[in-house]
């Protein structure tokens, strides 16, 4: 039997019938276009000397930076994709703001931008950072934040 005569006698071989699945297939959810972007990981400059329970312990530096890794989960391009840092001490609760931005993450691309420009407290003073990635189009927000404490030693 030939492979046309299966869909001869169904609403598939008739032309409104294939605009009507086509029209069905364009409109499943799974193939809707969504934004869907991800914070991976994250890491402090300096690196981390040891962790003491949930605070991470940073030698003394000049230089404080954050290198953030984000990838693009969804099925279209993002485009200015903005990385958010906030930091706030024990010793100074008026938070600090820097960020960065991503130009372009493709589908299934994972980027890193590092972020500038904060100036922790040091010796007894515990920091809290705080790391998000902000797009309004982002379909699932479950994962795109995150937060850490930790201290820096004095020179």
């Amino acid at each position: 039997m030939p492979d046309s005569s299966y869909i001869r006698d169904t609403d598939l071989a008739r032309a409104d019938g294939q605009d009507n699945f086509v029209r069905k297939l364009r409109e499943s959810e799974k193939l809707k276009a969504t934004e869907n972007l991800a914070l991976v990981s994250y890491k402090t400059v300096p690196n981390q000397l040891n962790r003491d329970g949930d605070t991470v312990n940073l030698p003394p530096a000049d230089v404080f930076e954050l290198i953030v890794s984000v990838t693009n989960k969804g099925n279209v391009r993002a485009e200015q994709v903005q990385i958010q840092v906030k930091l706030t001490s024990s010793f100074n609760p008026e938070p600090q703001a820097s960020s960065a931005i991503v130009d372009v993450l493709e589908p299934g691309d994972t980027k890193q931008e590092v972020v500038r420009g904060l100036r922790p407290d040091r010796g007894d003073a515990t920091n809290l950072i705080e790391i998000s990635v902000v797009r309004p189009a982002d379909v699932d927000q479950t994962d795109n934040a995150d937060s850490f404490k930790f201290t820096m030693r004095k020179s």
